[in-house]
C-alpha cells in the first residue's frame, strides 16, 4: 500500500483513492480500506488531496506553458512546473529513499512505517499546493472578476497582493513568481523601447496597441494591459519611445536615409540595454520610471544630432539672430531710448497732480497699443537712417 501511495503522489493514476471513497459496507474482500480505521482514513485523505492537486497542477501548468497567449502566464506556469512541482517530486523521492534505507525517522519497530509519519513529512505541501492551484486558476482567468484587465496584468497584481499574506512559504513563492512575471514583462517590452517594434509573442496582451488607419498605422496604450508598476506617466513615456523610433525610421526611409535611422538605434542601444539590465527586481515603479525617462532622453539627443546636424542648427541660430536683430545693438538702444522718452513725457504730465512721494514711480503709467506702435515706428525710422 505504501508504494502505491508514493506512486500516486508522484502523479501516477492509482485506484487506491477510489477504494478510499467507497463506503465500508461496500468494500469487497480484496479492498484494503476495510482494514483502515477512521483516523487512518483521515490521514489518507490528506495524501489523496496532495495526489489530486499534483495531477491537476501538472496537467494545467503544461497547458498554460504551451498554449497561453500571455508570455507572463507562460513563464509563471513553466516556473511552477520546473521548480515547485519538481521540489514536491524530490520530496517524494527523499521519503521513499529514507524508507528503503530504513531510516529510523520513518521506520519503526518490526519495519513498520507509521502513516502519521508520512503525512507529517508532506503536511507543509498541503498549503503550498492549494495556493498553487489557486494561482493556476488565476492564470487561466478563473480566479475571480477582472475582465477589465488582461491576464498578465491581473496575475501580476494578484501575486503582488499574495506576497503580503503573512505566510512565509506563500510569500516566498508569490515573490518568486512575481519577479519572474515582471522579468517576462520587461523582456516583452525590450523590442518596443529598443527598436520600436511590437513583440512577436503575446502581442494580444502587450500594453501598446497597433491599429491601421488611412494614412498608415497608429499606436496607442491598451489600458487593460498596463501593470500596476507602470501606470501614469511611465506608460505614456513608453508609448512615446516606440513612436519616436518608428517616426525616425519612417522619416529616414522616405528620404532615402535608412542607414541613419540604424545609426540612431545603434547609438542608444548599449546605454538603453545597460539601463534595463540594471533594473532591480521586484520592480519599483520609481526605478522603472527613471529608466524609461533616461531612454527617452537618450533617443531625443541621438535623434536630434542626426535629424538636425550641427551646421543646420548654426544656420537656424544665425537666421534667428538676424531676424530678431539680436546682433544689431542699434535696434535695442533706439527702442529703449524712445520708450524712455515716452515714460518721461507721461511722468512730466502727471507731476503736477501727484504727491511728492509718488513722483518717479511707474505705478500709474499705462502704455497703450497705440503708444507702442508709435515707439516702434520711430525706432524703425531711425534705423533706416543708420543703415542707409
Amino acid at each position: 500500500m505504501l508504494a502505491e501511495i508514493l506512486l500516486s503522489l508522484s502523479g501516477i493514476s492509482s485506484p487506491i483513492w477510489q477504494q478510499l471513497d467507497d463506503k465500508p459496507g461496500n468494500s469487497d474482500d480484496n479492498n484494503f480500506i476495510r482494514h483502515v480505521s477512521p483516523p487512518e482514513r483521515a490521514l489518507l485523505g490528506v495524501l489523496e488531496e496532495l495526489a489530486s492537486l499534483h495531477v491537476v497542477l501538472r496537467k494545467t501548468t503544461t497547458s498554460i506553458s504551451e498554449t497561453h497567449i500571455s508570455t507572463i502566464c507562460r513563464a509563471i506556469g513553466t516556473r511552477i512546473t520546473q521548480r515547485y512541482l519538481r521540489e514536491f517530486t524530490d520530496k517524494i523521492v527523499e521519503v521513499e529513499k529514507s524508507i528503503l534505507q530504513e531510516d529510523a525517522e520513518y521506520v519503526g519497530a518490526y519495519k513498520i512505517v507509521p502513516l502519521s509519519t508520512i503525512v507529517t513529512q508532506f503536511q507543509p505541501w498541503v498549503r503550498k499546493l492549494r495556493w498553487l492551484e489557486k494561482t493556476v486558476h488565476t492564470l487561466h482567468g478563473r480566479g475571480g472578476s477582472g475582465a477589465e484587465h488582461s491576464q498578465g496584468t491581473r496575475v501580476l497584481a494578484y501575486l503582488e497582493k499574495e506576497s503580503h499574506t503573512g505566510y512565509t512559504d506563500i510569500g516566498d513563492m508569490s515573490s518568486d513568481l512575481l519577479t519572474l512575471g515582471q522579468r517576462a514583462w520587461v523582456q516583452a517590452l525590450m523590442p518596443w523601447i529598443f527598436y520600436g517594434k511590437l513583440p512577436s509573442v503575446g502581442i494580444e496582451e502587450f500594453l501598446i496597441n497597433k491599429s491601421d488607419i488611412n494614412n498608415g498605422v497608429q499606436y496607442a496604450l491598451r489600458e487593460s494591459s498596463i501593470p500596476y508598476f507602470a501606470i501614469g506617466l511611465t506608460a505614456e513615456t513608453i508609448l512615446d519611445i516606440g513612436k519616436a523610433l518608428n517616426q525616425i525610421r519612417d522619416q529616414k526611409a522616405s528620404s532615402g536615409m535608412a542607414s541613419t535611422s540604424s545609426r540612431v538605434c545603434n547609438m542608444i542601444l548599449p546605454a538603453s540595454l545597460r539601463t534595463v539590465q540594471a533594473l532591480s527586481y521586484r520592480l519599483n515603479s520609481n526605478d522603472l520610471s527613471r529608466a524609461v525617462t533616461f531612454i527617452s532622453e537618450s533617443i531625443s539627443e541621438a535623434a536630434l544630432s542626426h535629424l538636425l546636424p550641427i551646421h543646420r542648427i548654426y544656420d537656424f541660430l544665425q537666421v534667428a539672430q538676424e531676424y530678431l536683430l539680436f546682433g544689431s545693438g542699434e535696434f535695442s538702444g533706439l527702442l529703449i531710448e524712445h520708450i524712455q522718452e515716452k515714460v518721461n513725457s507721461m511722468q512730466d504730465s502727471q507731476a503736477v497732480s501727484r504727491p511728492v512721494r509718488k513722483l518717479g514711480q511707474l505705478d500709474d503709467l499705462m502704455l497703450q497699443t497705440g503708444d507702442l506702435n508709435v515707439i516702434l515706428d520711430k525706432t524703425w525710422s531711425d534705423m533706416s537712417f543708420i543703415t542707409s
